[in-house]
């Protein structure tokens, strides 16, 4: 079987500071962010500066990070609302640099990819992410009004979150807690509906809601504590939008949850499970 052909460029770990709602600390001021890009191209497109050696053949990098630079920079006193708000923002700026620059967006540019990470939105947790990969089609029909309420689903990630959990099947796990490093990954669906309104998942608050059932119980195996932590995913994101049928919201559809235990080996790094669980299967 062949591989796809494939054209990308992209900008990775781009810096900057910006305010998006409150961080870990509850308080809305500037915090620190990495902008990640990837332009998805025709086949064959970058064949040409390949054979030319000639940037100008190609959608020069070094413009794309500086029209992110002014995006996200334009909007330094107001800040954004929400990740995603960020994210839509940074990827309206992409597609308009692309189409600016002559490549015809859906002819030339296929898709745009943003992975935004803030490493200070949740407490205990090494990183958050959110990643958003809108295809040409949908970004057209936006930013002519044809489609305003068609949005691609999200990709939303919270890495190494520690959690003390007393968990174990020995004795002496039983009388003090453990250090569990946790990942969840959400996925969201795409919606295709039309309101004007729209309500996204708080996914600092989803977290505090497992943080504090974890903190509440105990476990004899990462197996349960994976499933429930995932139960809990659910159940605390619906509760949210479900307290406001008025408003079109973002669905979770997916969720995969990864719990690592560094202390249970005496020669190896961790033990794990992982399991992914889609609505209606968890």
């Amino acid at each position: 079987m062949s591989s796809p052909v494939t054209d990308i460029v992209s900008v990775a770990a781009l810096h900057f500071a910006a305010t998006i709602g409150p961080d870990h600390w509850h308080r809305t001021r500037p915090q620190p962010i990495q902008l990640s890009v990837h332009l998805h191209l025709a086949p064959l497109y970058l064949n040409t500066p390949g054979r030319s050696d000639d940037v100008r053949d190609s959608l020069h990098y070094g413009h794309l990070a500086k029209a992110v630079e002014r995006r996200v920079g334009a909007k330094e006193e107001q800040g954004y609302a929400t990740a995603r708000a960020l994210v839509e923002d940074v990827t309206d700026a992409v597609f308009a640099f692309a189409r600016d620059s002559g490549a015809e967006v859906g002819g030339v540019v296929h898709a745009v990819c943003v992975i935004l990470s803030l490493p200070k939105q949740i407490l205990l947790a090494e990183g958050f992410e959110v990643e958003l990969t809108t295809r040409a089609s949908d970004w057209t029909a936006q930013s002519t009004g044809s489609d305003r309420g068609s949005r691609p689903g999200a990709i939303v990630r919270v890495t190494d979150l520690v959690l003390p959990v007393l968990i174990g099947v020995n004795p002496p796990e039983r009388l003090a807690k453990q250090r569990i490093l946790t990942g969840i990954t959400f996925f969201e669906a795409a919606r295709t509906d039309t309101e004007d309104v729209y309500r996204e998942v708080d996914y600092p608050k989803v977290v505090q809601q497992i943080t504090t059932d974890i903190d509440r119980s105990s476990y004899l195996t990462l197996e349960k504590l994976v499933y429930e932590i995932i139960q809990t995913a659910y159940r605390t994101s619906d509760a949210q939008l479900n307290s406001n049928s008025d408003v079109s919201a973002s669905r979770i559809d997916t969720i995969t949850v990864r719990c690592r235990k560094p202390s249970a080996l005496s020669f190896g790094d961790a033990s794990g499970v992982e399991m992914t669980r889609t609505r209606g299967t968890h």
